[in-house]
């Protein structure tokens, strides 16, 4: 039991501590139980019905609601429901719960960032979100990159290439300290025209970019995974793959990290995969072609409504000279190209943040 003590006369006290003011809110028992308020025999303050002891403006003894709780018709002390009163701060998104003397928020739903984990500010995981791009001419018989850099204050979420059937990319990854720049390198035996475009966007959401590496042996054919952390998804990826004749590169299913698959044809290769991860949701969404065609074909994956674009992938036939895996200018869709002689699956895939709406 824990009976007030007036610390010697001072009317200020609160079992045993002088701070609470006059007129102000007083003990809520602690772990105390219960308490009795000095100069009330008989009257007890329940931690358990929410009533805590008080001075009234004289200085005098009193019972009073703790917060939380208002006193009803009767005087007894009932909880206030702060989401009715739109008395809490959650964001509405995240939505509001009513508790025994007080609210906790829900949690921000997916396509969002909350940064404190509380449910008070579910703000877009990106926003102005666009596509930029760089074009020019590959001088031929050499090796070259080429890079283009995001608008102030953006960075670079994912990329791709657009080339002659000549060109073969043996690059195309995440670049700048910031992040803020993508580029693609590769190599070709004449003069040929490419383009390197960067899904750009203002980001709320934490990003990490992270890299995997490993050898792939002459004549085997393997993919290299870049893994995300927990809690993070991947919204771009690629690599560099040397001379490996690539027919993957792509996110996993689950957004959990991004692939590069090949064979080493003529010597063992390198393979470095990298990721884009955020700590976010994602929808990868696939689209397989109608049919295995040959000769030359594209394919485009889109999001479905209520959904942003920020990114896509494919996979092919090795064999098949791809001339276009990229974003489109129009910032909504992926599209992958080709030109074969042969028949095989091919598919191109969408990444895809949902709203949060």
């Amino acid at each position: 039991m824990c009976i007030r003590d007036r610390c010697g006369g001072d009317p200020k006290n609160v079992c045993g501590g002088c701070a609470v003011l006059e007129g102000s809110l007083g003990d809520t028992c602690g772990g105390c139980g219960e308490l009795v308020c000095d100069g009330m025999e008989g009257l007890r303050c329940s931690c358990d019905t929410g009533d805590g002891c008080a001075f009234d403006a004289t200085g005098q003894d009193a019972c009073a609601c703790v917060d939380g709780f208002l006193p009803d018709a009767t005087g007894a002390c009932v909880d206030v429901d702060e989401c009715a009163d739109a008395a809490d701060d959650c964001d509405p998104l995240a939505g509001c719960v009513n508790e025994e003397g007080g609210f906790s928020c829900g949690e921000c739903p997916a396509g969002t960032f909350d940064a404190a984990g509380d449910g008070r500010s579910c703000a877009p995981a990106f926003e102005e979100i666009e596509v930029v791009a760089v074009g020019g001419t590959h001088p031929g018989n050499t090796s070259e990159c080429l890079e283009v850099s995001c608008p102030a204050g953006k960075v670079a979420l994912s990329g791709g290439s657009e080339r002659g059937g000549a060109l073969t990319i043996d690059a195309s990854r995440r670049g700048g300290a910031d992040g803020s720049r993508w580029l693609i390198c590769g190599f070709a035996p004449e003069s040929v025209g490419w383009e390197v475009r960067a899904v750009c966007a203002k980001s709320n959401a934490e990003l990490v970019a992270l890299e995997s590496e490993e050898l792939i042996a002459t004549g085997t054919s393997a993919c290299v995974d870049a893994a995300c952390p927990d809690g993070y998804s991947a919204v771009g990826g690629g690599g560099a793959w040397g001379d490996l004749a690539l027919d993957h590169n792509h996110a996993l299913p689950d957004g959990s990290a991004w692939r590069l698959c090949g064979t080493a044809v003529n010597a063992d290769v390198t393979v470095k995969t990298s990721v884009v991860c955020a700590k976010t949701t994602t929808n990868v969404r696939r689209f397989d072609a109608d049919s295995n065609m040959r000769g030359e074909g594209c394919l485009i994956g889109t999001c479905e409504e209520g959904e942003l674009f920020v990114g896509g992938g494919a996979s092919w036939n090795s064999q098949a000279a791809m001339t276009e895996n990229a974003p489109l200018s129009t910032g909504v869709e992926w599209r992958v190209c080709r030109q074969t002689t042969s028949e095989s699956d091919w598919w191109v895939q969408s990444v895809c943040i949902p709203t949060g709406d």
